[in-house]
């Protein structure tokens, strides 16, 4: 699947500081960032860095059209992101796609 831009219109409801929406932004704890390998040389703030993951999804909700864009059936999902990669953008991934879907 390709890289979809998550930036809200404005009639998304988008947060004046965060046109992306709260549930989009991710916070590692010192912990995680360590695991990362990223505690003695991080990315910069306002760096762009690439990003992959594997998640789980944990709720899948499908209600009536609540917004009013009259398409049917309004469909929101909450994701718990079980692996994590961060690389410098334009980066190698330190490993393959095949290997991090099934193992090694």
């Amino acid at each position: 699947m390709a890289l979809v831009d998550m930036k809200q219109g404005d009639g998304d409801h988008a947060m004046p500081t965060n046109p992306y929406g709260y549930g989009l932004r991710i916070c590692l704890s010192e912990d995680q960032v360590e695991a990362l390998g990223l505690q003695h040389n991080p990315p910069s703030a306002g760096a762009t860095v690439g990003l992959r993951a594997l998640a789980t999804v944990v709720t899948v909700t499908q209600d009536a059209d609540v917004d009013g864009d009259s398409d049917g059936i309004d469909v929101t999902l909450a994701l718990q992101i079980t692996s994590l990669e961060i690389t410098p953008e334009g980066g190698q991934s330190s490993s393959n796609s095949a290997s991090m879907l099934y193992g090694d």
